[in-house]
């Protein structure tokens, strides 16, 4: 997936639908452009946190366990 990664639940959802790359490009320029290396490196390690949370949060200990019934159309019922 290229473009459109604002959040790390983004990426879980990217890989829930069968991604097996994201890129985060976009995000990582707003933080160097905020703060340089320090705002692309917060940037990063705030991704990778909401990941992980959007991990447990889903129940899968790694990426490799996102699936599709992971994933819903948004307005859905459950």
């Amino acid at each position: 997936m290229d473009g459109g990664v604002r959040r790390g639940t983004d990426v879980v959802t990217a890989l829930g639908l069968g991604a097996r790359a994201a890129m985060s490009g976009r995000a990582v320029l707003w933080g160097l452009a905020a703060g340089g290396e320090e705002g692309a490196a917060a940037v990063l390690a705030l991704l990778r946190n909401e990941i992980e949370v959007g991990l447990k949060l889903l129940g899968c200990a790694s990426p490799q366990e996102v699936g599709r019934g992971h994933v819903r159309r948004a307005g859905s019922s459950l």
